[in-house]
């Protein structure tokens, strides 16, 4: 289990590595995403390698900087690497609240070849 108390600048973050199950949610405007990121990064490639059969990861992002979301492809690359393999069963869910990451979201969904749902909480 990996987590990490949200703030003013970076979100909560959960990695429950028995479940499959990861939370990114809150603001994330940190100096440094890579900080804030990278660990969540090399998480999920070292589960990748015993992944459980579903994989599930929920990125409830209220506001994002830009760097923000190079880490943010990052991770979601790497969860479609491990959908590819077909290892375990990936679902993103982008849950939004506004039009704005709505949006990203959808970029986001159309730039990778996994399940991706959008989830409106409006």
């Amino acid at each position: 289990m990996y987590v990490v108390e949200g703030s003013d600048l970076h979100p909560s973050i959960s990695m429950d590595f028995s479940s499959g199950f990861f939370r990114i949610a809150g603001k994330s405007i940190p100096e440094n995403p890579w900080q804030v990121y990278q660990p969540v990064l090399d998480h999920l490639i070292d589960y990748s390698n015993r992944p459980q059969t579903d994989t599930v990861m929920e990125i409830e992002l209220e506001f994002f900087n830009t760097s923000t979301s190079k880490m943010l492809l990052d991770i979601i690359g790497e969860l479609e690497r491990l959908h590819k393999t077909g290892d375990s069963n990936v679902l993103v869910k982008w849950i939004y609240t506004d039009e704005d990451m709505l949006e990203v979201g959808e970029d986001f969904k159309h730039l990778m070849d996994l399940p991706f749902d959008l989830i409106s909480l409006e």
